[in-house]
């Protein structure tokens, strides 16, 4: 096999990019990977957080939250 098929998720106006899949994956995974690159991209969350879902701010998983607010 010489090449696999491959999707990258870019911005208009921002560098950066995600890579999304490479090879074969779920419409669930790629809608999964897709959410958390546009927040990534438009800045509304950080690599420390890519894995937080949002009913998980502000509790024992979100690294901004300090040790003492948990």
């Amino acid at each position: 096999m010489d090449t696999t098929p491959s999707l990258i998720l870019i911005k208009k106006g921002n560098q950066g990019f995600i890579p999304i899949s490479a090879g074969v994956t779920t419409l669930e995974e790629i809608e999964v990977r897709l959410y958390r690159g546009i927040k990534f991209l438009d800045g509304e969350t950080t690599p420390q957080n890519w894995s937080l879902y949002d009913f998980q701010k502000g509790q024992g998983y979100d690294t901004k939250v300090p040790l003492e607010g948990r």
